[in-house]
């Protein structure tokens, strides 16, 4: 068993290496005026690459591979792999050394893709791809990490050999604000992912929604999830606000401004949300926004399969502005290779000019490591106000788009979004607040019972999918399809509102 693993982790290096190669090439990476003897030695050995990989069926092992690999008596960092000459691997990795040594311009999202790719390539190449959902495997998966992955923050990087130091360098160089401040190293993070939770930020601006919503969420739902909630220094939520949110049983309230190098991130407004996600205490997260009224207990997300199946569970936006645009131009000029979901987004289709709302996201972290940082580095300051606030609406595209740079898979809820409220019959359309169903029945929706411009609380009685996509100007208001008879909320649903009403009464 032991040689089998560890003529398959070759394989899977092998085939790590040539797609470098075919970035490096292909997207120009590498001049033939400054590597002629390089490419004399590809040549030669070109033939021999091809037989090894045709003699040897690749299959993927997950995450074990990485373990042998680590575990092996012999592994000194060092690449040794049978048939393939060394001097062509030390070539390949001295070439991606040398790319990654110039800092990733900032509008350059063709180089930063490449790089992002290698990262996971060489992350799997060493640590393996975690892809089974036993619960054995993941804690051998997670002391595989904390144990093994002290050499990704050294800080000499000559002291590493072979594909270490290129992950360490890629590593080091995608992510420069991540250690140094809450986290010490890669371990030490991971250490910290504990049991399922949710999450949210709040400051004084939406303080009454943050502690509306936990009030909901234990005393009409009993939900028994421990919430931490995220703000963002001292001035962003004074302390008798915290001492409210900390008023409720397994409440914890946390200044993320101490977690990463600010300088780089900047947090703010929307581009809290990742940052959120990946400091938090939980291992699986549910992020919700402050203003969601729930109509059931929001655990049952972590129980649903899709999620389940990778991990995620992301949820669409409205059906809007069809047809060629600016956003997709641009995506699609630099994401040469989408993954298979990617591809069957309405995005990429040009089918709508959103994808995603995040007013609810549902992701495991350790599971998906990769895409949650690669999400945070879509929001990093400069990337987020020079080109992300630019080319694409808030922060909730990053998501996706992050999970794809990564090459993690994810999952968006097949269900289209809603819009829930109260009917014209007249004019058949329905105006309200986007909504989102699972397993065919009402969840939740956002922007909660409150009408801020009039101060006026809503009461919400149907709800309706977005066939169509026939939104008026402000979004708030959907032109029902003639085939399409709205739902009504029944008696438990109803009695439910009526409770978050009773709630919002209080505060207001």
């Amino acid at each position: 068993m032991s040689f089998l693993l560890n003529r398959r982790f070759k394989r899977l290096l092998v085939i790590s290496l040539i797609f470098v190669l075919i970035i490096l090439f292909t997207t120009g990476f590498v001049y033939q005026d400054n590597y002629k003897e390089f490419y004399k030695s590809i040549s030669n050995k070109k033939t021999n690459i091809e037989k090894y990989i045709q003699n040897n069926d690749y299959t993927d092992d997950g995450w074990e591979i990485g373990k042998e690999n680590l575990n092996s008596k012999n592994n000194n960092g060092n690449i040794e792999i049978e048939n393939v000459n060394n001097e062509l691997i030390d070539s390949l990795e001295k070439i991606v050394l040398e790319y990654i040594k110039k800092p990733i311009p900032t509008k350059n999202f063709k180089k930063l893709s490449a790089v992002e790719e290698l990262h996971t390539r060489y992350w799997n190449s060493i640590f393996g791809k975690y892809n089974t959902l036993n619960e054995t495997d993941i804690t051998n998966y997670k002391n595989l990490l904390v144990h093994h992955s002290a050499f990704i923050t050294v800080k000499h990087l000559n002291v590493l050999d072979g594909k270490k130091k290129v992950l360490a360098s890629l590593h080091q160089s995608l992510y420069p604000w991540l250690y140094g401040f809450r986290f010490k190293s890669l371990g030490g993070m991971i250490k910290t992912f504990k049991g399922k939770g949710i999450v949210m930020s709040a400051g004084k601006q939406n303080f009454q929604f943050t502690k509306n919503t936990i009030d909901a969420l234990r005393n009409i739902h009993n939900c028994t999830l421990p919430i931490e909630v995220f703000y963002n220094g001292k001035k962003d939520l004074p302390k008798k606000y915290k001492n409210v949110l900390k008023s409720y049983k397994n409440v914890y309230v946390t200044d993320i401004s101490l977690f990463f190098n600010n300088d780089i991130v900047d947090m703010k407004g929307w581009a809290i949300k990742p940052f959120s996600i990946l400091a938090s205490r939980f291992e699986e997260v549910i992020f919700m926004d402050a203003g969601v009224v729930y109509l059931k207990d929001p655990k049952i997300l972590f129980e649903n399969k899709i999620y389940q199946k990778t991990g995620t569970l992301f949820f669409r936006d409205r059906t809007i502005y069809p047809g060629s645009n600016k956003s997709s131009k641009w995506i699609k000029s630099w994401l040469e290779n989408p993954l298979s979901e990617t591809k069957e987004l309405r995005f990429m289709k040009e089918e709508s000019r959103q994808e995603m709302e995040s007013s609810t996201i549902v992701i495991h972290k350790l599971k998906t490591l990769l895409g949650v940082l690669a999400v945070c580095k879509l929001n990093e300051k400069k990337i987020h106000e020079k080109v992300i606030n630019k080319k694409i609406y808030e922060d909730k595209e990053t998501f996706w788009i992050g999970y794809d740079l990564a090459r993690q898979h994810y999952s968006m809820n097949p269900h289209s979004s809603t819009i829930i409220g109260k009917v014209n019959v007249v004019k058949r359309e329905i105006c309200g607040h986007l909504g989102q169903m699972m397993d065919n029945e009402l969840l939740y929706w956002k922007d909660y019972l409150f009408e801020k411009e009039k101060e006026k609380i809503l009461k919400f009685e149907v709800y309706s999918y977005d066939y169509n996509g026939q939104w008026n100007k402000n979004l708030n208001c959907l032109k029902l399809n003639n085939t399409i008879e709205p739902t009504y909320l029944n008696e438990k649903e109803l009695g439910i509102v009526e409770k978050y009403i009773e709630n919002l009464k209080k505060s207001f």
